[in-house]
């Protein structure tokens, strides 16, 4: 909002400040990326049938609540494309299996760097999880998610992120030219992404 800023200079240095930020997330994402990836082609896993149906069955769920928000139902969706049930979920077979092969490394690392969870990241995690939801009552917050999200999911979420993490800082840097590649890469990726969910809306 512009009208938080007395001058022109405020909002250009906010601007920059923000811009250094994004940059920064995307250096660090790419470095994650590169990093789980790099574990997953290195220990060859498979991805078994039954987990990738579930994480399909998570992305169908996202696309029935998008397609609510736009008051159509997923029987309308299905006449609108011409495509049957198998096809739509085929659509996500490819970036399931990806997940869970990545899910599966991760938690790897989890076991074997004997990770674990305090109380006090739990109740960051749930803090920075409200300020991105643009809520001000923790409590509250707290109250709907834990009916929503069980305590275990919510450990088990917070000890993966720790895992890449640690993997990202264990990874050998990459040289400056190449570094930048890769985070101009993810964010291309990104925009791709938004793009095509906007086609789906």
């Amino acid at each position: 909002d512009i009208s938080e800023y007395d001058t022109l200079d405020e909002l250009k240095n906010s601007l920059k400040e923000k811009l250094a930020e994004d940059k920064k997330a995307y250096a660090q994402n790419a470095r994650e990326n590169q990093a789980v990836a790099a574990l997953v082609e290195k220990s060859e896993v498979t991805a078994p049938a039954s987990m990738v149906n579930k994480e399909i069955d998570y992305e169908m769920q996202n696309l029935d609540q998008r397609l609510q928000g736009m008051g159509l139902s997923l029987s309308q969706y299905i006449e609108l494309t011409k495509m049957d049930m198998a096809q739509i979920r085929g659509q996500y077979k490819e970036q399931a299996s990806a997940r869970v092969k990545a899910n599966l490394v991760i938690d790897e690392v989890v076991l074997k760097e004997n990770i674990e969870v305090t109380d006090e990241e739990k109740e960051k995690e749930l803090q920075e999880t409200a300020k991105n939801y643009g809520v001000e009552d923790l409590e509250k917050f707290k109250e709907i998610f834990a009916k929503n999200v069980s305590d275990d999911t919510l450990v088990e979420n917070i000890k993966r992120r720790k895992a890449v993490e640690l993997l990202a800082s264990k990874a050998k840097a990459l040289p400056h030219e190449e570094y930048h590649k890769g985070v101009e890469k993810e964010a291309k990726k990104e925009t791709k992404a938004k793009k095509e969910e906007k086609k789906e809306d």
